[in-house]
């Protein structure tokens, strides 16, 4: 639908492979929830691990996106 912008909020994986799938479709964003910020994550406080999860989303999307 090249017409509109489409941001999935299921299926999405905080990894290069999901993240050239999806964005190679042309989706602008996506809502990755519970597979980037895990619950034993939260449960444990492991801020640090979560913020590096994060920035390697961030940089592998922003890597595909300079292709």
């Amino acid at each position: 639908m090249p017409w509109t912008k489409i941001m999935p909020t299921g299926g999405v994986d905080p990894d290069e492979a999901s993240i050239a799938k999806w964005f190679g479709s042309g989706i602008v964003a996506a809502g990755m929830g519970s597979k980037l910020i895990t619950d034993a994550a939260v449960k444990s406080a492991d801020w640090a691990g979560i913020e590096a999860q994060v920035k390697k989303t961030v940089d592998a999307i922003a890597a595909f996106r300079a292709k």
